[in-house]
């Protein structure tokens, strides 16, 4: 499994994924509140077009003109200018949804509304109010630069108006130049605290989807571990039967050899001895065998021969024998190696058996002695692959723990009994190296090892106990200290089933 470790994301790597995950859901909820806010200023600014049709029949001839009523020039302006106005927006609406360039004409577009509303009304006062009603909604793009620009615009219109027509801003036929500057700081007053609303929530929403980038990143580096552990398990399968198959072959080489020499220095000698001295009397074999010296002697020749083709039979029984362990290796191994994902029902007992024979090869070179406890307990329903790379990984752990310890006792026991009528305990103790107490609480952080100068990753039992959880059950250690050994206790459920109200 050190091997596929180094394909595992460095940490700068990580945080850099994170930060662009982040960045692509910032964008994209960005994107899709734009999108609902364009559409609801789509027909806001086709109604403010509408009220300024209906504005400039009843509002402005009155205003403008006294108590005479006709189509003044300002039904036009307001018709025709305010569909200019609203068209263009309208079109990047429907074109261009979410984009900048459409948010920035919509801010535009209700700050020209603002000006010209107001200039439609005769310059009324209430109608001011509608610039800190459009910035208001322009604030829930949550975009500062649509504020700014729509600010900009509304003080440009009433600088410009101020001096030119301070009729149509502010009512009057003279005021003091400087007024709009009174109209322009409440403008930037309310600015402010929409500036502030908008960083707040874009802050809020940051951390909000870097936390989801988080734990996308966290599933994302869990199902590569689910991977790599499942690649060290067939690689570790794949060892189990080259060491095991190899070690029998070896035997089987050995008889085969035994076989050919004994046929070759014993029996085969003989029975050519025997055919040639037979084809060299088979015109008077009666004669040859009515000799008595001859059949003293041509007896005990054949019960020798019996005896050597007795022995070969005895070799081939054995060789026979070897090669049906050969099988039982295989089959084992194959049954190991069952693809993961579907539930079995199975003897705890024979799995824990198979899962120690995969790893006798490794405990032999290491000198580790492994002793396997069991009580009756009920057969298990669960992912028998995923059970099967939890005990693999424990053991090897286990093995690892001893090879790193100085001690003498180099041994393993694995225990299984009853908790309850509904769950199972497995136990797996070693003479190791032991667990210090405050390595005790971080040997199933990801990324914690102890043996990182010795090629540990600190996957390994992190995704145990995801797995574990997975299956409904749970994984704890204890130590009595460094050098003092470890134990690891496996708790599983009878019958694996999903908890209520998971997807």
């Amino acid at each position: 499994m050190s091997t596929n470790a180094s394909h595992v994301l460095s940490e700068r790597d990580v945080q850099t994924e994170i930060s662009d995950r982040t960045s692509l859901l910032m964008e994209d909820i960005n994107f899709r509140n734009c999108c609902k806010i364009d559409s609801g200023f789509f027909w806001l600014l086709f109604a403010q077009w509408v009220l300024a049709g209906v504005l400039t029949m009843i509002v402005t001839p009155t205003t403008w003109i006294g108590a005479t009523e006709h189509v003044h020039m300002h039904v036009w302006f307001g018709i025709i200018f305010g569909a200019l106005v609203s068209g263009f927006p309208m079109f990047m609406i429907l074109k261009c949804p979410g984009h900048l360039q459409t948010r920035l004409s919509v801010g535009i577009a209700q700050a020209v509304w603002t000006c010209l509303l107001i200039h439609l009304t005769g310059g009324r006062i209430e109608t001011h109010f509608h610039a800190f009603a459009s910035l208001a909604f322009l604030a829930a793009y949550r975009d500062w630069r649509v504020l700014i620009l729509a600010t900009a615009v509304i003080g440009i219109d009433h600088f410009v108006r101020g001096l030119l027509w301070p009729m149509s801003v502010y009512g009057v036929a003279v005021d003091s130049q400087y007024r709009f500057l009174e109209h322009v700081a409440w403008v930037l007053f309310m600015d402010i605290f929409l500036f502030w609303s908008c960083f707040r929530h874009q802050k809020e929403a940051f951390e909000k989807y870097h936390r989801r980038a988080v734990l996308e990143e966290q599933a994302k580096l869990n199902e590569q571990m689910i991977k790599f552990s499942r690649e060290a398990g067939k690689a570790e399968i794949a060892t189990g039967v080259l060491h095991n198959v190899g070690n029998v072959m070896n035997s089987v080489n050995v008889s085969a050899d035994v076989l050919k020499d004994r046929m070759r220095s014993k029996v085969q000698r003989r029975l050519q001895a025997t055919h040639s001295l037979l084809e060299e009397h088979q015109q008077n074999l009666p004669g040859f065998f009515s000799d008595q010296q001859r059949a003293e002697y041509f007896v005990p020749f054949i019960g020798q021969l019996s005896e050597d083709v007795g022995d070969l039979l005895a070799e081939v029984e054995s060789l026979q024998e070897k090669l049906n362990h050969v099988n039982n290796v295989v089959a084992s191994q194959q049954d190991l190696a069952t693809m993961s994902g579907v539930d079995s029902t199975f003897d705890m007992a024979e799995v824990i058996e198979s899962s120690i024979v995969m790893l006798s090869d490794s405990f032999l070179k290491s000198r580790v002695e492994i002793d396997f406890e069991k009580e009756i307990v009920p057969f298990v329903t669960t992912d028998k692959h995923k059970l099967i790379q939890i005990l693999v990984n424990l053991l090897r752990n286990a093995k690892h723990a001893i090879e790193d310890n100085d001690g003498t006792e180099r041994s393993i026991l694995v225990r299984l009994y009853k908790v309850s009528e509904c769950r199972i305990g497995i136990e797996v103790r070693d003479t190791g190296v032991g667990i210090s107490d405050e390595n005790l609480g971080k040997i199933f952080q990801h990324g914690f090892s102890t043996r990182k100068d010795r090629g540990g990753h600190g996957f390994g039992l992190h995704h145990t106990v995801c797995v574990l959880q997975e299956l409904g059950g749970e994984l704890r250690a204890d130590s009595e200290g460094v050098g003092r050994g470890a134990t690891f206790f496996l708790e599983l459920p009878v019958e694996n089933r999903v908890p209520e109200g998971s997807a």
